[in-house]
């Protein structure tokens, strides 16, 4: 019953998911009204909408994570689970409330896309075929997971981009590469380890996570409102080398905990874990703004929902490949926590000497990857209005000289 329980909770997200992420392509108008006539908006103006649309998504869930860090603890600590469990049961009601209120985008007739039975019925098959690897527990059930989904969605992506134009394709997955490879390695952790080090040797309890939890949640709320503007209105190339560099140097203070320079300094060691936590906890919610705007934008009419499904996935999938490599790194650098048996004889020692070595390999990883990446697959490029005038141009007129196209 559990397993089930937890099978269809997974579908209903899902399911919940995909359909919030069409509603914020579809929430945003592509045309406006100027002087009597309908006319195309923008695509910075468009751009900007699908980011702010973005940033109060990553608003209200910072806002959830804020409240339930402070509330979930005493309502556990004052309820029965059942209590809680029916509780949040208004979650959903909420949700279908919600929709009555939204006014989504008109697609015209022609654009209506009938269901697409391969897509579907690759979901599907994948959806069981991963249940299965789940549930025989093979060895590489997470490599062979992974490079099947891989495949699946880079088929289905193929599918849904066969129609856009070719240099807009070629920009578009340029893009889609360097965005998979900056959330592979740049949000990349180095595994329970470092959380093992600082409960055993550091002393932090429960309680102190849960402070840095609502205080990076907090925090994380506070730049999203006040920054929101900068985030929705600068380049995706510029934003995410921010993150890049800043992300690079919130890694800094962890690295020194266990080098012991805080001593060095004469700073306590939850003094340097609340600041690290302070500055570094938004760098997740903010990365996420330009990558699902950016998404949201490429979304073609009548198709926006295959299509935000599978760039989503796709950067999900990214966080897999992430998982594997901290895997990988920890298979190399070998981290125990202690472990007792009942009579308190020790069965495995404790053993943190390559913690060090493993966390600056995660951070140089997590620094060279995706700022390469960003350099070489982000470069600067004609804006796809311009692509496409000179497509239209291509087909009616002689190809102009360098000198022609430079001016």
């Amino acid at each position: 019953l559990y397993l089930l329980s937890a099978i269809f909770s997974t579908f209903g997200f899902v399911i919940q998911d995909v359909t919030a992420d069409t509603m914020t392509t579809e929430v945003v108008e592509r045309t406006e009204l100027k002087a009597g006539k309908v006319v195309e908006r923008t695509e910075k103006a468009i751009q900007g909408d699908l980011a702010m649309v973005q940033v109060l998504g990553r608003l209200a869930l910072s806002s959830a994570i804020f409240v339930v860090a402070g509330l979930g603890g005493w309502l556990a600590a004052n309820f029965p689970y059942e209590a809680i469990f029916w509780a949040t049961m208004i979650i959903p009601v909420v949700s279908c409330i919600g929709v009555l209120f939204v006014r989504l985008e008109r697609v015209a007739e022609h654009e209506r896309k009938p269901v697409n039975l391969k897509i579907l019925g690759g979901g599907v098959a994948f959806a069981i075929f991963s249940v299965i690897m789940a549930v025989i527990d093979h060895p590489f059930a997470q490599e062979i997971v992974f490079g099947v989904s891989l495949v699946l969605l880079s088929f289905m992506l193929y599918w849904v981009t066969r129609d856009i134009p070719k240099q807009r394709l070629k920009i578009l997955l340029l893009t889609l590469i360097a965005l998979f490879l900056y959330r592979a390695t740049a949000l990349m952790g180095v595994g329970p380890s470092l959380n093992w080090w600082t409960i055993d040797v550091l002393g932090f309890d429960q309680s102190f996570f849960g402070v840095l939890a609502q205080i990076g949640a907090g925090l994380a709320l506070l730049v999203l409102w006040f920054f929101s503007d900068f985030i929705a209105n600068r380049p995706i190339r510029s934003v995410l080398i921010f993150l890049v560099c800043f992300g690079a140097i919130m890694s800094l203070p962890e690295l020194g905990l266990f080098y012991r320079v805080h001593e060095f300094l004469g700073l306590e060691a939850r003094t340097v874990a609340l600041f690290d936590t302070a500055l570094g906890s938004p760098l997740a919610h903010i990365s996420m703004v330009p990558l699902l705007a950016l998404i949201a934008f490429y979304a073609p009419p009548g198709y926006r929902g295959t299509w935000f499904a599978i760039g989503a996935s796709l950067m999900n999938l990214a966080l897999t490949a992430g998982n594997l490599l901290t895997k990988y790194l920890n298979q190399i650098f070998v981290v125990t926590r202690e472990v007792l048996d009942e009579t308190g004889a020790v069965l495995v020692p404790q053993n943190y000497e390559d913690l060090g070595i493993l966390m600056i390999c995660r951070l140089v990883l997590s620094f060279v990857v995706p700022f390469l990446a960003i350099l070489f697959f982000l470069r600067k490029t004609p804006k796809t209005s311009e692509i496409e005038v000179m497509e239209d141009l291509a087909d009616e007129a002689p190809i102009p000289s360098r000198k022609e196209m430079e001016i």
